[in-house]
């Protein structure tokens, strides 16, 4: 099962402003669980992501986005304070940011939506050759979010909030319980992970290729690179085109989940490609495979 292109958007330009209209008032909609919505401004969307959670009904998060009409940068924040209904629009602060999207290194490449055949939640998105947003989905899974906590209106939301992985940040992040609080700005990243405990491929004389990873909470902040994973379960396994490279010789605690260093790879075994989200072939990374034709990422 793989990842392929379900819409593309030609764009000479470093700007972001046409991706991000299409994306949140068409695309991300139209996928399961994503509710959309008008921000302070024609720059600005709400977002809601809801679904079924491991105690038996469903939880939401929220999240909006702002961006320029003539700019590289799209930012992510948590929507962490609401007027009359959690995730409306009434106080759009960016107090707590959740990562953003940077054109810089993409300017002249298109924009591409990529879906998994087996999630149909999950979305990818590049720029030409370069990785700019990511969610796994969660499919007929369930997340592991914590949403028991009260939350009034005018109050800071002490819920986990998770928000789309983008090429500015390592990891798919988070903020709130677990590890932080409402009153902290601190936000932390949910990586990916295949055992549940710290990794270690040292026996190996090859690399391997683990698929089913789930995504684990991590203890440390997003934009300090690796932290150290909880094995406290986020989000659900079971996807055989998301995968973990496992090269030899390598003691890690968890792999990377880098969209700014999105490689191309292929396996000498199946002879599939693979979006290596790393930098370096000798760390474990996540990785997303997109079949068995060379992809187009002009």
């Amino acid at each position: 099962m793989t990842w392929s292109v379900v819409h593309t958007i030609a764009n000479t330009t470093g700007y972001v402003d046409d991706f991000m209209v299409y994306f949140m008032d068409t695309h991300l909609p139209s996928l399961p669980g994503f509710t959309t919505g008008p921000g302070g401004d024609a720059f600005e969307r709400t977002v809601k992501l809801t679904c079924n959670d491991i105690k038996g009904g469903t939880s939401s998060s929220y999240t909006w986005w702002s961006w320029g009409s003539a700019t590289g940068l799209s930012y992510q924040y948590e929507n962490d304070t609401y007027t009359t209904t959690p995730g409306d629009n009434g106080d759009l602060n960016s107090s707590n940011s959740l990562g953003f999207i940077n054109t810089a290194t993409a300017t002249s490449g298109s924009w591409r939506i990529w879906e998994s055949d087996e999630r149909a939640d999950g979305v990818l998105v590049t720029k030409g050759s370069k990785g700019m947003l990511f969610w796994p989905g969660v499919g007929s899974g369930k997340w592991n979010l914590i949403n028991h906590n009260a939350w009034l209106a005018g109050d800071q939301n002490s819920n986990t909030c998770i928000g789309m992985a983008t090429n500015q940040y390592n990891g798919i992040p988070f903020a709130n319980n677990p590890v932080g609080s409402a009153t902290s700005s601190a936000e932390y990243q949910v990586v990916p992970s295949y055992n549940r405990v710290s990794t270690n491929n040292s026996v190996e004389s090859t690399r391997y290729l683990y698929t089913g990873v789930g995504y684990d909470f991590s203890a440390r902040s997003l934009n300090n690179g690796l932290g150290g994973a909880t094995g406290h379960p986020a989000l659900p396994g079971g996807s055989s085109d998301q995968a973990v490279l496992a090269p030899p010789s390598v003691l890690a605690t968890e792999p990377t989940l880098q969209l700014s260093n999105l490689s191309l790879i292929q396996d000498s075994v199946g002879g599939n490609y693979y979006f290596m989200l790393g930098s370096d072939l000798n760390y474990m990374a996540l990785c997303l495979e997109v079949g068995s034709t060379e992809p187009d990422l002009s």
